[in-house]
């Protein structure tokens, strides 16, 4: 599985891979979500949040999982972030070296500024 950090507008993403201790992880956290959410209105520019992409296999939805504020979204519904998904992204993303990428982004989107 592949973690796309959806930030820039008119270039590339960054991304980066799930080792399969965090996949498993992640499927664990995702299949515990049961606290509904209202769908949030993702916004056009600036951090956008985690996007989680399948594996690619025959019959598979791209993307498997959006993230932001805590809520996700996944074909199963939109739910609220109760066991802590974007926690797990955001500290591999870290961990892949892309931590002051995502403050940057963060604070650029709060202040209005698009990347």
């Amino acid at each position: 599985m592949r973690v796309v950090l959806d930030m820039f507008s008119g270039r590339p993403n960054p991304s980066f891979g799930l080792a399969p201790n965090e996949v498993a992880e992640l499927g664990a956290r995702a299949r515990a979500l049961s606290v509904p959410s209202a769908a949030p209105a993702w916004p056009q520019a600036g951090w956008r949040g985690f996007i989680v992409l399948g594996d690619g296999l025959p019959g598979s939805e791209p993307i498997w999982l959006r993230v932001k504020e805590k809520v996700v979204e996944m074909q199963s519904g939109t739910w609220q972030d109760s066991t802590g998904i974007e926690a797990l992204l955001e500290a591999s993303a870290r961990r892949h070296g892309y931590g002051a990428l995502l403050d940057e982004a963060r604070k650029r989107t709060n202040s209005g500024a698009v990347l």
